[in-house]
């Protein structure tokens, strides 16, 4: 049986989440920035099928990478993701840039770092949650799937969140 010490989740100090945002929020405006001046894409190819089918959704009411008629139904992507992109192109309309799914993205970075001190308040002692949530939240691929459009953020969240109630579960199972 796994044992857990007693519950830390609300014993996080206020500095301590304060760090941790703030080098969440900072690092992914700073990844941001570099990425539109230096003319980057905020897109893989992945992610322009996902935008295809969240397109597809919002216009004609069909999942599918199909661009015009017949609007055959594809099994080639999962239909999360491209759910999370129609909800914003369904408010932005659909020929608008993708700059709303990509703020919902850094937000969803932003949430998982949060998450991830969450994680690591109830498996290690303090210091060492506030410093490896720090590196999570500064770490190269979290700042770069969080600034480009594609499925990885919102699984990461999901996943984080997931273990967050598992980890509450294990120390309260009433």
């Amino acid at each position: 049986m796994i044992e857990i010490p007693d519950a830390r989740f609300a014993t996080i100090p206020r500095r301590d989440w304060m760090m941790v945002l703030f080098a969440a929020i900072v690092g992914r405006v700073v990844v941001l920035a570099m990425a539109l001046t230096l003319g980057g894409r905020l897109e893989t190819s992945d992610a322009q099928q996902y935008v295809a089918v969240a397109r597809n959704i919002v216009d004609h009411g069909a999942y599918s990478l199909s661009v015009s008629a017949p609007f055959t139904p594809t099994m080639e992507r999962a239909p999360g993701y491209p759910v999370f992109v129609a909800g914003f192109l369904a408010i932005t309309g659909t020929s608008a840039p993708l700059t709303l799914p990509i703020v919902a993205q850094m937000l969803l970075g932003i949430a998982s770092a949060v998450l991830f001190l969450l994680i690591a308040t109830e498996l290690l002692p303090a210091s060492w949650a506030v410093g490896c949530s720090l590196l999570y939240a500064v770490s190269p691929g979290q700042l770069a799937h969080s600034v480009v459009l594609g499925a990885d953020m919102l699984f990461t969240v999901e996943l984080l969140a997931c273990i967050v109630l598992c980890l509450r579960q294990l120390r309260n199972p009433s």
